[in-house]
């Protein structure tokens, strides 16, 4: 036996596919790859509300923009990741709005973070200033007041 075209199987390879089904078993018919929202042996079961792809009901595998959450992606994106845009579990994966800095962008920059072209004024990763201080302040963090010593 060949391989069937896809969205076709049987001995022939003349039986089609569910509508929503990708890509089904040449010998059953059953589907192995749903379209994106829906899932189950024939495809026509929908996923949940805000979910493009998933397992069933109750495990999305990736959602759709703005949201996340591998149950039901019934969870809005933190507010501060850019462009509202996070991963099924929440994390900013393109980054911060200006002044924010964390997994999931819940930290904020140091006010005396020197901010150019409105870009973000500190490290995504760890928090430190990205272009330097404003006036009067020093360090990587910009947190200790120029002029002043500190003891450790």
């Amino acid at each position: 036996m060949t391989e069937c075209e896809s969205g076709y199987w049987g001995h022939t390879c003349t039986s089609k596919c569910g509508d929503e089904c990708q890509m089904c078993s040449m010998i059953t018919g059953k589907c192995k790859t749903c379209a994106d929202t829906f899932w189950g042996t024939e495809c026509n079961m929908n996923c949940s509300e805000n979910c493009i792809t998933c397992l069933n009901d109750s495990h999305c595998m990736s959602c759709i923009d703005g949201y996340y959450g591998v149950n039901k992606c019934n969870k809005t994106c933190p507010s501060e990741c850019l462009e509202g845009q996070c991963t099924i579990d929440g994390e900013c994966y393109i980054g911060c709005n200006v002044g924010y800095f964390g997994k999931t962008c819940e930290r904020s920059c140091n006010e005396n973070c020197l901010v150019v072209s409105n870009t973000t004024s500190c490290s995504y990763a760890d928090g430190k200033c990205l272009h330097g201080c404003n006036q009067g302040f020093t360090n990587e963090f910009c947190s200790q007041v120029l002029g002043r010593c500190w003891l450790s």
